[in-house]
């Protein structure tokens, strides 16, 4: 499914920005390295998934490795209370996590993610 690699991007996009559109990146520098650390490798592996014709199958395993890393950071670096972070990673995490799980079923079934190579 090349759209649930593209809503990846987006996911990844989302928290680089989070922190500056969300305001948080004066407050917490912990969850603000996180935030954009964990959108570059979500976003990035994304884009890879999305543009190539053939990409491995351990791309959609590692974008599932970081979303759940992104979900548990919150509790894990201790900044659960601040609101805004906890919540855009939460919700970055369950999106790249959903995307994976997508992106392995349809692989599995369909041998490949782009339908101009089908």
């Amino acid at each position: 499914m090349l759209w649930a690699a593209w809503i990846g991007v987006l996911a990844g996009l989302w928290s680089i920005v989070a922190p500056f559109a969300a305001g948080y990146y004066g407050v917490n520098s912990v969850a603000t390295t996180e935030a954009i650390v964990a959108g570059l490798l979500i976003g990035g592996f994304s884009l890879w998934l999305a543009l190539a014709d053939n990409a491995p199958q351990y791309v959609d395993y590692l974008i599932g490795l970081f979303g759940i890393w992104s979900a548990v950071a919150p509790f894990a670096l201790a900044y659960r209370d601040l609101t805004t972070a906890f919540y855009s990673d939460v919700v970055v995490g369950i999106v790249a996590f959903i995307v994976a799980v997508v992106s392995i079923y349809y692989r599995s079934h369909h041998r490949t993610l782009h339908p101009k190579t089908a």
